[in-house]
């Protein structure tokens, strides 16, 4: 609210308001035709390597410390093997799971690709523990086909899996899901754990304003001289985050089907999560 004044300083301030205001909504469509731009524009390890950047810049490194939310507790508990089993946590970003699980005896490595984290994680975890700064395409790569690569560090087995907090979701293609699940059994016959993000709607909603549309038009055409392959799966663009995939039943059923796996939805409440379970269980 305008305080009384003259009225020449009242219009003033009023004016001012006035430009902030406009200012504001400039700000947010020109965000929306970013990201309507990005997200048609880049191939999908593009999109990967954008969001390990935001991760690097935004991820909240007082995290760590924050331990294990309640529904992780239960499903942790229910779930994992003893300790001092072996555990890895892949995208584990600052080792909030890690420092938590290792605190309770587990043996615990990690492999995180956002350098800031992977820096903290060293900072936080034994140096028993292998920190490794590598991605899903780095571990898949290293298991799979015995690419030579930082992720090439890691034992051969484990005791469990634990694909860290939402990690999931930011595998943007369905082969690769399939392909980051198979690197998973090959490591372990124990359970895969795995949270993600299951909102069907969020694409949607991130394309309702025309700044937006108009940049995801751009970007199809910008896509389409690039040769990038049409009808991608949709993807939510997070500031925090970068790119995610809203996961559905059926994804995950598949990718464990091909596995060999079979999903065990788990009931703890929270977040979504499941466990990959071998058939032999």
């Amino acid at each position: 609210m305008i305080r009384r004044g003259p009225l020449p300083l009242r219009i003033f301030l009023g004016f001012l308001q006035f430009i902030e205001k406009i200012a504001r909504a400039i700000r947010r469509e020109t965000l929306n035709f970013r990201i309507g731009l990005m997200t048609e524009a880049l191939s999908d390890e593009e999109r990967m390597q954008v969001s390990i950047d935001a991760y690097d810049q935004s991820f909240p490194l007082n995290r760590a410390d924050a331990g294990l939310h309640e529904w992780e507790e239960a499903w942790f508990g229910n779930t994992l093997p003893k300790a001092p089993a072996k555990l890895l946590i892949a995208a584990a970003g600052s080792g909030r799971e890690a420092v938590a699980l290792q605190g309770l005896g587990y043996q615990v490595d990690v492999i995180e690709p956002a350098t800031a984290p992977v820096n903290h994680c060293k900072s936080r975890l034994a140096e028993t523990s292998l920190v490794v700064q590598a991605d899903f395409a780095d571990l898949t790569a290293a298991v799979l086909e015995a690419t030579d690569n930082s992720a090439s560090r890691l034992a051969d087995s484990y005791d469990a899996i634990i694909l860290g907090w939402g990690g999931l979701a930011h595998v943007l293609r369905h082969d690769d899901r399939i392909r980051l699940l198979c690197c998973c059994d090959r490591l372990t016959k124990g359970p895969v754990l795995a949270s993600f993000f299951m909102d069907p709607h969020a694409s949607e909603r991130q394309q309702v304003s025309t700044a937006a549309k108009v940049g995801s038009r751009t970007g199809r055409a910008i896509a389409g001289l690039r040769g990038l392959p049409q009808n991608r799966e949709p993807v939510e663009y997070t500031e925090w985050g970068g790119f995610i995939r809203h996961l559905r039943p059926e994804d995950l059923d598949e990718i464990g089907k091909v596995a060999g796996r079979i999903v065990q939805w788990q009931k703890e409440g929270g977040f979504p999560h499941a466990t990959f379970v071998s058939v032999d269980e």
